[in-house]
């Protein structure tokens, strides 16, 4: 029996062409895997801010509750006037009125990159913010008031939304 000398080079190519193939489907499926994990890890992120977003809306509307107690106000002045709003930073720090329902989009300040309602401060965000009040417990006793922030944007082709609630209550009974 008379062995060819090509037999064995054509096994070796044949090996070659499925380690190949073998090495072409890891390397495309750890592609892939990585940019799964790269959208899941933004979407991550993108929910971690709404959802500071949102926490921020509620601690200025509770801002705006004790700045009321002390000017010595009815607790909810300015809260139970609308039933939706819009509300950030500036709005409190320098008593200004709250903002209509129409002007929920967030805008990244150019100076220390505050979150702002006010479309003249920087770049769109790419967020909304709207603060709805439910008053109707806010002569009961005890006095409370439901404030909900809610926090919309899209990504991926997709809306998103993130809503936090709290109940904030009138714990000072009487004036000082």
């Amino acid at each position: 029996m008379v062995k060819s000398k090509f037999s064995n080079q054509g096994i070796t190519l044949i090996g070659v062409l499925i380690a190949i193939s073998i090495l072409s489907l890891t390397i495309v499926g750890l592609g892939r895997s990585l940019v799964a994990r790269k959208d899941v890890v933004g979407a991550g992120r993108e929910k971690l801010i709404a959802a500071s977003i949102a926490r921020e809306g509620l601690e200025l509307a509770r801002a705006l509750r004790d700045d009321n107690w002390l000017s010595q106000n009815d607790w909810t002045t300015q809260l139970c006037d609308n039933a939706s709003f819009t509300i950030d930073a500036a709005t409190v720090r320098n008593k200004n009125d709250l903002g209509s329902s129409d002007d929920a989009e967030l805008f990244i300040a150019d100076d220390g990159g505050e979150w702002l309602h006010d479309q003249n401060a920087g770049p769109s965000s790419g967020y909304n913010r709207l603060i709805n009040i439910d008053c109707a417990e806010k002569d009961n006793d005890p006095a409370f008031i439901t404030v909900t922030s809610k926090v919309t944007w899209t990504s991926r082709g997709h809306d998103n939304n993130v809503e936090i609630k709290e109940k904030l209550f009138n714990w000072i009974t009487e004036k000082p």
